[in-house]
């Protein structure tokens, strides 16, 4: 199980012994990674102001008509799932650096590289989980410890379904 002991210590939930995908266990390792590098403890800045952003966006002179306009920065990730995009190199491959459509729709419109099988609802739901732990203004680890959690019940969902017997 996820956990933080008595001195905010991560202990990541152990998934040797579940059937993840490929893509499934690539995300979750890639999110660990991302995780550790920014810090457990950070909080993403605007989690708050609605203003939900995989990259950040800078305001650059057009040297043609000489006004300032707005240009994503794929070189700097914002949120966490923008940072997951990043360490994927998965950045350009999306078809708007804000979250418009909402989250839920990441698995579809980002990982088209990668089978439909594979583009689960149970990664879906851990980045949605990851995406609203962030945004409520919980710390990274905590983002981390709502996407294990949640992949974790998600992928033991599939396993049950697919456990199921039917008889007559």
């Amino acid at each position: 199980m996820t956990t933080y002991d008595t001195e905010g210590i991560y202990t990541p939930l152990s998934f040797d012994d579940v059937d993840l995908t490929p893509l499934e266990l690539e995300v979750l390792k890639r999110m660990r990674a991302v995780v550790e590098a920014k810090g457990y403890d950070y909080i993403y800045p605007h989690a708050s102001d609605g203003d939900c952003r995989y990259y950040d966006i800078k305001n650059v002179l057009n040297p043609v008509s000489q006004l300032w306009e707005e240009q994503v920065d794929y070189a700097a990730p914002a949120c966490i799932v923008g940072h997951l995009l990043a360490e994927m190199n998965l950045g350009e491959t999306i078809d708007t650096v804000t979250n418009e459509s909402g989250i839920d729709t990441i698995a579809d419109s980002v990982f088209l590289d990668y089978p439909p099988k594979e583009r689960t609802e149970a990664l879906k739901q851990a980045l949605v989980a990851a995406q609203k732990y962030q945004d409520s203004g919980e710390t990274w680890g905590y983002a981390l410890m709502g996407f294990e959690k949640t992949l974790a019940s998600w992928v033991a969902k599939r396993e049950a379904e697919k456990a199921k017997v039917v008889t007559f």
